[in-house]
């Protein structure tokens, strides 16, 4: 059972994991057996559905990466799409999301990132050694998550880049058709001659790589469903890569360690996660509504700070579902509050504090572990921070 099966809406429904429950809700095994030995090793069950949180891969923007071997079906010698749901936590400079090739060589072939003035760039090289280069005029903000698609379509000659489902950007290809090369694909870093950058800080889920070119109505079709297999159970639909981010599995990838997402394709274009990403529970998405509006997790959310741990300061991110008497605080490990970060009325969306290590009075604390609360409409939720110096 996954999270999203076919056809589910995985933006406007959470998915349900089917749990066993015995007749008199008894013993519970964790997942979902529950069970109870009767008489005669009678087995009395029944059925309940339980709602089961979305996972995706968590890039906290220091060196956490997913590396995919070399294949010849990520080579895209022609027209090709991109397509992945992002949500940026922290809007510090130029973070890549996804490439494949070397930057500064010869052969960079392709690549999609978050540029340092909140625009998409998505960037590919003919085999001319020529750059073509295109920005979007939608800007990003932290805490939102986005579907984005990335299309080069050499029969119209244009490239273009979509934002949940909308056209934002789009450029003249020049008759030009894209470098190869026999580099990895990285997701969440980019490679270059001296080693590997611009991490990105956030979560990223169905990835979707397509070595065909996708039309507006095509991708509206797809965007907050899963794929059905028909998509990726053969080559017909021009799908070369679709990591659904729901399991990590021991897959021979890289080093060893149950460390690889699985690739659902037919062409096995499994990954393996290094550095500081994680496969991580969420709330669930809610619905986009009309096409590009912008989709939001549902509920109040209080974020794991970022940098953790750090020195000097810290980001603390939180979400609100709605008009909300919000705090803040900051509070050490005998439960005494040392900082008030906020405290308030605020309406519903996402928000950014930051924390410069000091207390109330403005004197600096002391290393060790400190927690931030959020309150707001009743909720609670507090997680752990490290103060390094």
């Amino acid at each position: 059972v996954g999270k999203r099966p076919a056809g589910m809406n995985i933006n406007r429904q959470q998915a349900f994991l089917p749990a066993i429950i015995t007749s008199n809700e008894g013993v519970m095994m964790k997942k979902c057996l529950l069970y109870t030995i009767l008489a005669a090793g009678m087995l009395a069950l029944s059925l309940k559905a339980q709602p089961l949180q979305p996972t995706l891969l968590n890039f906290e923007g220091d060196d956490g990466r997913v590396e995919v071997p070399d294949h010849p079906s990520l080579d895209f010698a022609g027209s090709f799409t991109v397509e992945l749901w992002f949500q940026p936590l922290m809007l510090d400079g130029w973070q890549r999301l996804i490439g494949k090739g070397t930057v500064n060589t010869a052969e960079a072939n392709w690549s999609v990132s978050l540029m340092s003035d909140n625009t998409i760039d998505f960037f590919w090289e003919s085999a001319d050694d020529r750059d073509h280069l295109l920005s979007t005029t939608d800007t990003i903000r932290a805490g939102e998550f986005y579907h984005l698609a990335a299309v080069l379509d050499l029969e119209a000659n244009e490239f273009r880049i979509y934002l949940n489902g909308n056209l934002s950007a789009t450029a003249t290809a020049q008759g030009d058709t894209p470098a190869v090369n026999d580099d990895p694909l990285y997701v969440g870093m980019r490679r270059t001659i001296n080693g590997l950058e611009k991490a990105y800080a956030g979560y990223l889920d169905e990835v979707r790589l397509w070595q065909r070119a996708r039309t507006r109505q095509q991708i509206r079709r797809t965007l907050n469903k899963a794929l059905a297999p028909q998509y990726y159970q053969s080559a017909d639909s021009g799908l070369v890569a679709y990591w659904q981010c729901d399991s990590l599995e021991d897959l021979g990838i890289g080093g060893d360690g149950v460390d690889d997402i699985r690739d659902l394709s037919i062409y096995g274009n499994h990954g393996d996660l290094a550095g500081d990403v994680t496969l991580t529970t969420v709330g669930a998405y809610t619905g986009i509504g009309q096409p590009g509006s912008l989709a939001r997790p549902e509920g109040f959310v209080l974020w794991q700070n970022y940098p953790n741990p750090f020195n000097p300061k810290t980001v603390i991110r939180y979400q609100l579902s709605g008009i909300s008497d919000t705090e803040v605080a900051v509070y050490n490990l005998l439960g005494q509050r040392i900082r008030l970060l906020m405290q308030g009325r605020q309406a519903a969306g996402a928000y950014e504090l930051t924390w410069n290590g000091r207390d109330d009075a403005g004197r600096e604390v002391s290393s060790g572990f400190y927690i931030c609360e959020l309150k707001a409409g009743g909720y609670r939720q507090a997680v752990r921070m490290l103060l390094l110096k």
